[in-house]
């Protein structure tokens, strides 16, 4: 009877790290995907926009990675998945650093400050996607 409590005990404390990870990633990743679009239409539509309109857009952007982020943060990370995850989180700050940059740059009215922003933007969007996915396929190998 006490290995039948024990095993029940064990299944009632709640999913594994692992479980947990390959939970709540998958919907991290889908927004990540969904911001990413968002950003290049943004980027493809940028020279019909004011500055102040421009500004706001990769403000908002900028804000949904921050949070995306900070969401990724939040997990508890698997052993195996913590190279990956790590290496999407720096990816991750460095586009928001650029989407900042696009921003402010907006802001300021400095076109070659926006230009030079956008292009370090589509760079580190590139890096973020392949890390993005590089995790995405280790997650679908727990």
């Amino acid at each position: 009877m006490s290995a039948l409590l024990i095993v029940l005990a064990l299944t009632a404390c709640g999913k594994s790290p692992e479980d947990k990870y390959r939970e709540e990633f998958p919907k991290i990743d889908r927004q990540l995907v969904a911001l990413a679009a968002d950003v290049g239409e943004g980027l493809r539509s940028a020279g019909g926009s004011d500055d102040s309109a421009l500004a706001r857009r990769f403000g908002r952007y900028a804000g949904r990675l921050a949070d995306l982020r900070r969401r990724l943060g939040d997990l508890e990370v698997p052993d195996r998945l913590s190279k990956d995850h790590d290496a999407l989180l720096a990816a991750m700050a460095a586009t928001r650093r650029a989407l900042a940059d696009v921003a402010g740059a907006a802001e300021r009215g400095d076109a070659a400050a926006a230009r030079e922003a956008a292009t370090r933007l589509v760079r580190e969007a590139e890096r973020l996607n392949a890390a993005r996915a590089e995790l995405a396929a280790a997650v679908r190998r727990l």
